[in-house]
């Protein structure tokens, strides 16, 4: 599960939280991350036996105990609360955070549909030209 935004959380107003755990029967793949989302939505829509199981959790209301004891998680209030309603989200539904920033996930994408502009991070690039001694490979 990803990051929560500020958006919302700022206000501070009652969340009820809901764990959306789509039941795909081994359909899905980590290679449809790198789909266009059209497309994605599309081929998922024509999955036959594909379900969601919806977990609707209870009304949470955050108060000053939950930003006293986790002050450590976050600069601002609104931080806060976005990791208490992370940590129970995935609790809950038995989610695994991805903490991955959104550029790297972007450098990733562009690698993966090949683009030249986005070799992989993880290769150390090649030298440029490669001389070659004639004389030891004649021998």
């Amino acid at each position: 599960m990803l990051k929560l935004k500020k958006g919302a959380l700022v206000a501070e107003r009652t969340i009820k939280p809901f764990v959306m755990k789509y039941n795909t029967g081994g359909s899905s793949s980590l290679e449809f991350a790198i789909m266009p989302l059209l497309a994605l939505i599309v081929m998922n829509m024509c999955f036959c036996g594909c379900s969601c199981d919806v977990i609707e959790m209870p009304i949470f209301q955050a108060n000053e105990y939950l930003f006293e004891t986790h002050k450590d998680k976050g600069k601002e209030r609104w931080e806060i609360l976005a990791w208490a309603i992370r940590e129970i989200i995935c609790d809950v539904g038995g989610l695994i955070k991805c903490d991955t920033s959104l550029k790297e996930k972007l450098t990733y994408e562009e690698h993966m549909q090949m683009n030249p502009k986005y070799p992989s991070p993880y290769v150390e690039k090649q030298p440029e030209t490669t001389e070659i001694d004639e004389e030891k490979v004649l021998k």
